[in-house]
């Protein structure tokens, strides 16, 4: 019984990199290119390294123990590769930030791999373990609060299911580390088909010109997170106080503004946030990432040629 779900769970494993190839034609008009190669680097590490270590037992326990550590350092990469996915920062981010973060989480198993003991388990010490909740704090914060929360719960679990019985302040955890392993297996796939089975959720806007830009932005804070929406609802907002707009953004979509002297008609808010968007969000996505969600192309404001940014708000 324990062989037919090890095969089966492996099978599930590989076959799931497909989702990945789907999922690349979601991303492919975006900066999140980068992440998800890292994203299907740290796949394809948890595939290998469970069908060598717990199928095909071809490994010591102690070099096993590296191994998942390896695979639960790498999947830290892609939701901090997307704190980086701003062009054209973007490009440098990798060898910058990820390469280095690898290396640093890394430390504390290769030095034990190459200066003690070849066959003693591993064994984290308290810094290497805080750092490492620290860096999944950092990319999971940022998903939480959009409609992948299941992914990223499932995705917590797992990494808590992998780290916890290889910290050795917790002699007493009573999931084992073969245990722990095949549940952190299991949670990873669940956080694979939830991402998948993730559906939009509707989004209730108050400005009926705005409903297109409405559900663009809940895409765009689904898929670069909270930390990226905030900022550009920032931008936003500047733009929108300077030219008195009749909305504002919020990380959950537009509201109308309070109503004041000389504020813009619906219809001329619209071509405004049609214009300022684009600019700003180009930084993030292709323009034809664009298009296909905006089905109104209002022409931008005579007085604001499309390669003018948006002003500064008034001091």
């Amino acid at each position: 019984m324990a062989s037919f779900f090890l095969w089966i769970t492996t099978a599930l494993l590989w076959a799931s990199t497909g989702l990945l190839i789907r999922a690349w034609w979601i991303i492919r008009l975006t900066s999140l290119r980068s992440a998800w190669t890292w994203q299907l680097v740290a796949w394809l590490a948890w595939s290998t390294v469970w069908t060598v270590t717990l199928v095909l037992q071809a490994t010591s326990a102690a070099v096993a123990d590296h191994l998942w550590y390896l695979c639960a350092v790498l999947q830290l990469c892609p939701p901090i590769a997307v704190l980086g996915s701003r062009r054209p920062g973007v490009q440098v981010w990798g060898w910058f930030i990820l390469v280095p973060l690898i290396a640093v989480l890394g430390w504390p198993a290769w030095t034990e791999l190459v200066w003690k003991l070849p066959g003693k388990p591993l064994a984290l010490d308290r810094p290497a373990v805080l750092g490492f909740a620290i860096v999944t704090v950092m990319g999971a914060g940022n998903f939480l609060a959009t409609r992948f929360w299941p992914t990223v719960l499932a995705g917590l679990i797992a990494l808590s299911l992998v780290i916890v019985p290889l910290t050795a302040d917790m002699p007493d955890w009573p999931v084992s580390r073969l245990a722990g392993r095949e549940m952190a297996v299991a949670c990873l796939l669940a956080a694979a088909w939830a991402t998948l089975a993730g559906r939009r959720r509707s989004t209730r806007s108050e400005c009926g010109p705005l409903d297109d830009w409405n559900s663009l932005w809940e895409d765009f804070r689904s898929l670069f997170g909270f930390v990226w929406a905030s900022r550009v609802a920032e931008r936003v907002n500047m733009s929108a106080h300077n030219e008195r707009w009749s909305t504002r953004l919020q990380v959950d979509g537009f509201v109308r503004a309070p109503a004041a002297e000389g504020q813009l008609t619906a219809e001329e808010t619209r071509t405004r946030v049609d214009f300022t968007l684009r600019w700003i969000l180009r930084r993030f996505v292709d323009v034809e990432w664009i298009d296909q969600r905006i089905k109104v192309f209002p022409p931008p404001p005579p007085d604001l040629p499309l390669d003018t940014a948006p002003v500064a708000p008034r001091k």
